[in-house]
């Protein structure tokens, strides 16, 4: 099941059982609603761009994904508003 979090961005959706390590993430970077630089404080405070022993994240087209490392599957992703992305490029 996929869960969504707030109406407006950034916005987080990740799967149920990944809850508190995704959240925790999403916790850091909801107040931020530029993609690159959340992705930033992020690197800032996960050392190899990992969550946890089994989830890494990455930035791609204006999403922060989180990948479950065993199984290499998206789990949850942050989005960011479309109207800064393209006012950044």
């Amino acid at each position: 099941m996929i869960m969504e979090k707030a109406s407006q961005y950034p916005r987080l959706n990740f799967q149920n059982h990944y809850e508190e390590v995704i959240e925790n993430a999403y916790q850091q970077v909801q107040n931020c609603p530029i993609c690159w630089l959340a992705y930033e404080q992020l690197e800032n405070s996960y050392e190899n761009q990992m969550l946890s022993d089994k989830i890494t994240f990455s930035m791609e087209n204006g999403f922060i994904s989180f990948k479950d490392i065993p199984s290499g599957t998206v789990i949850g992703y942050i989005d960011f508003d479309p109207k800064l992305l393209s006012v950044a490029s």
